[in-house]
């Protein structure tokens, strides 16, 4: 009787943000069904817990589904002052493919580039953007080790402090202990700095072998007077002792001497993405995202939930608001 009342416009208005606050309630919903999957069984390690784990998430996944569909929804391909639609359930809840004892097998995504050339920045700018991707950095690893006090810690310790090169072994060991530890909450992990060359690409495929899947290796290319510039310009503020000029400079040679071959390799393998980084942040950011389209979207990896439900929820409002403007 209320919207028989009003102004045809208004009626409209009214009934457009109704429904777009029910859509937003289905993605709240279906952001649960998607989320359980981190907290079921946290820590279980042996092969056949996890497998019950893979199941009882598809059971609960379904099961939410299912309820959701009661929830009103909008069948729109498009938006409306920046609103997101929430698409279908079965969509939203699918399952990645699954390998051997219904596990999840992992991909991998190596990340080389010069130093300063972006590779940490736009890792995690990746991170931040899509769910189900984690950034493993191997130097970031290493130190991590060496200051838990284990076994393998005093080891990188002593190749440190006699200036040796660590093993291949073991930074590929701590890679795959990082991966299987995640692989629960994560399908796509960003390798930042790795492998540096051939000796490493062989390391990892004796230690990692068939556990996890390389999609691509993603290549970051920069000039090196900016590279230079952007790491002059981190060591204001950084404290390491490697950005000054002569360490940099030297950094470069290394660099460039040890990473073609292995770059070489994955051009020839049809497995390279090459991206220049050269520009804003927003700029290179952009080419990084398009180079993981294809990957993305066989995947199935989406934006972080936050984000589109923020915008969601600023279009309903706004729409609410001119449906009460239109009924003054």
């Amino acid at each position: 009787m209320v919207l028989y009342s009003l102004k045809p416009r208004a009626a409209a208005l009214v009934l457009f943000a109704a429904t777009l606050l029910g859509s937003f309630s289905r993605c709240i919903a279906l952001h649960e069904a998607a989320s359980i999957s981190p907290f079921l069984g946290a820590g279980l390690s042996d092969p056949l817990s996890q497998s019950r784990l893979v199941h009882t998430r598809s059971a609960e996944r379904v099961r939410i589904s299912r309820a959701v569909e009661s929830l009103p929804t909008m069948r729109l391909r498009g938006g409306f002052m920046g609103c997101c639609f929430a698409p279908s359930a079965a969509t939203e809840c699918e399952e990645p493919e699954n390998g051997e004892n219904g596990e999840v097998k992992p991909r991998v995504v190596f990340v080389l580039g010069g130093p300063g050339s972006g590779k940490g920045t736009h890792c995690g700018k990746m991170c931040e953007e899509y769910e189900g991707i984690m950034h493993l950095s191997a130097g970031d690893l290493l130190r991590a080790e060496k200051q838990s006090g284990s076994k393998d810690g005093a080891m990188i310790d002593q190749y440190m402090k006699e200036g040796k090169i660590i093993p291949v072994q073991l930074t590929a060991r701590l890679l795959l202990r990082a991966i299987q530890s995640n692989s629960d909450r994560f399908h796509l992990f960003l390798v930042d700095g790795f492998p540096r060359d051939m000796q490493n690409l062989d390391g990892w495929r004796r230690i990692v072998g068939p556990k996890a899947e390389v999609a691509f290796m993603l290549f970051l290319e920069c000039d090196k007077q900016v590279m230079l510039d952007r790491l002059l310009q981190r060591g204001k503020t950084s404290g390491r002792i490697d950005d000054n000029r002569a360490s940099i400079l030297k950094r470069f040679e290394v660099y460039e001497s040890s990473t073609k071959h292995v770059v070489g390799h994955f051009e020839s393998s049809n497995k390279l993405q090459r991206v220049k980084s050269e520009g804003s942040k927003a700029q290179v950011f952009e080419r990084v995202r398009q180079a993981f389209a294809p990957l993305r979207q066989e995947m199935g990896l989406r934006k972080r939930w936050r984000k589109r439900l923020v915008i969601s929820g600023v279009g309903a409002v706004a729409l609410l608001g001119m449906a009460a403007a239109a009924l003054k």
